[in-house]
């Protein structure tokens, strides 16, 4: 998992530091725009494979809803990492080795908190999901954009 989070941070280093940024802004917005985008994407998806011609089209769709909770742990990470650090977000003297770094160390904190008994996977999940909320915005906004 850490080697994914540390390919994905140096693949998009700008996407991941906006959508940290995002998050440390706009936690409880980023937090439902990734809950209902998950839930809508799952239900698009189930209905999807229920016909035997949408088998397809629900493939693609569970593996967006896969790319973007790489994206969204990979964000929270990153966010969580700065955090822990005490970096601003969206400062640009850190390194891009720096920035894999930080990404690697908030990875390690939620795999911690991801085995505390009963409350660390509801926890890991939700800030999962506040990260795809973060980074789904992000990618909307530059579609939009360009």
């Amino acid at each position: 998992m850490l080697l994914l989070v540390a390919v994905i941070q140096l693949a998009f280093p700008g996407l991941m530091a906006d959508a940290a940024s995002q998050l440390r802004t706009l936690p409880w917005s980023s937090l439902g725009r990734g809950i209902v985008g998950l839930v809508v994407a799952v239900v698009v998806a189930g209905l999807l494979f229920v016909s035997v011609i949408g088998i397809p089209l629900g493939a693609a769709v569970s593996m967006t809803i896969a790319i973007l909770a790489l994206l969204g742990l990979v964000a929270v990470s990153y966010g969580l990492g700065l955090f822990i650090g005490r970096r601003r977000i969206g400062t640009t003297d850190i390194k891009l080795g720096g920035r894999i770094g930080w990404a690697i160390a908030g990875a390690i904190v939620l795999g911690i908190v991801a085995v505390i008994p009963v409350v660390g996977g509801p926890i890991v999940a939700l800030a999962i999901a506040a990260g795809i909320g973060a980074a789904s915005g992000e990618i909307w906004k530059r579609l939009r954009t360009a």
